[in-house]
């Protein structure tokens, strides 16, 4: 796979189109995701999806269903499943309650894992017509998922290095998602998402479904997730529910430059940070001394110098103001 596939939906795309050279489908979901919160950062979703995408999104973060995304994601082991191969298939509420109804037979599923945390979910399904997923094809399409996830994890974690000034935008709808209001910044990032996802100018991104049904789950009044753009950076995207009489009667959306602190995975990914690098990093950062970081990390003054040696090497910079700049996003000048 080469950087051709400089956009997650040039990648999504592409990674359907290998799978369908290896093995038969009807329709996929290829979704890639903050892997922070596991929700979703944009997906290629099939037509024959669409008319119950958010019945199976409901499912995914509403309901602890046989081998959901956060089973897969967290599973010792990272491979493809069959729901119906699966133990226990007649327990899938996903399967019997939604596929089944629209026509469909079986699901694949698999999560994108890299460096032990995941980037993103395939779904691959199958009409009743054919033949289930057998384990001969599973296994074409767990060894495939590696590199799939590897290059996601490029792709996001490479928008570490750039940086453009983002406008904050304000998106607020109605619970089940009818526009209510939303101002200049915030139009001009749901129009940037379109194109970036491939939507219409009618539908609403992937993060934005994700994150309302996140706020279905009980007492939860927050949400949020962080994107990567392909013009450089990340913007976290931020739900909060509106109530008036203790009834929730709206939510806002609200797109932000993204913090250090929102950022810190995709950071010590592109730099390949130890732990200890990506700890003294978030006290430099703070403005701390040599020897306050020290104390704050129960180290050496002298082991503190050292990691900060292999820290400027690692990321090309030669002094604490230099890597604050890039930590910030800012060239020197800026």
């Amino acid at each position: 796979m080469t950087s051709e596939y400089a956009t997650l939906h040039h990648l999504r795309t592409y990674i359907r189109k290998t799978l369908f050279k290896h093995l038969i489908f009807d329709a996929a979901c290829i979704t890639t995701v903050d892997p922070n919160s596991l929700l979703s950062t944009g997906s290629l979703t099939d037509a024959e999806i669409e008319p119950f995408h958010d019945q199976l999104l409901e499912n995914e973060y509403l309901t602890e269903d046989l081998l959901s995304h956060v089973q897969l994601a967290t599973s010792p082991s990272i491979k493809a499943y069959s729901l119906q191969q699966a133990v226990d298939s007649d327990l899938s509420v996903r399967l019997h309650t939604i596929l089944m109804p629209a026509g469909f037979g079986d699901e694949l599923r698999i999560a994108l894992v890299s460096n032990n945390r995941c980037w993103g979910f395939i779904s691959l399904f199958r009409r009743q017509s054919r033949s289930f997923f057998n384990k001969l094809e599973l296994d074409q399409v767990t060894t495939l998922a590696l590199d799939f996830a590897q290059t996601i994890e490029e792709i996001v974690s490479r928008q570490a290095k750039k940086h453009v000034v983002l406008e904050s935008g304000l998106l607020v709808t109605s619970t089940d998602l009818n526009v209510i209001y939303v101002n200049t910044a915030g139009e001009q990032w749901l129009s940037n998402f379109r194109i970036w996802e491939g939507l219409n100018h009618s539908q609403l991104p992937r993060s934005i479904h994700s994150l309302r049904v996140q706020l279905q789950k009980e007492n939860t009044l927050k949400a949020n997730l962080v994107v990567s753009i392909p013009t450089g950076g990340y913007v976290q995207l931020r739900a909060e529910q509106l109530h008036k009489n203790d009834l929730s009667t709206a939510i806002a959306f609200y797109f932000e430059e993204a913090s250090y602190k929102d950022i810190y995975i995709y950071i010590k990914s592109r730099y390949d940070l130890s732990d200890r690098e990506s700890d003294v990093i978030e006290y430099i950062q703070k403005g701390l001394s040599t020897k306050q970081v020290a104390d704050s990390l129960f180290i050496s003054s002298y082991t503190v110098q050292d990691h900060l040696k292999s820290i400027f090497r690692k990321t090309g910079v030669h002094t604490r103001r230099e890597l604050i700049s890039l930590l910030h996003g800012y060239n020197q000048d800026h």
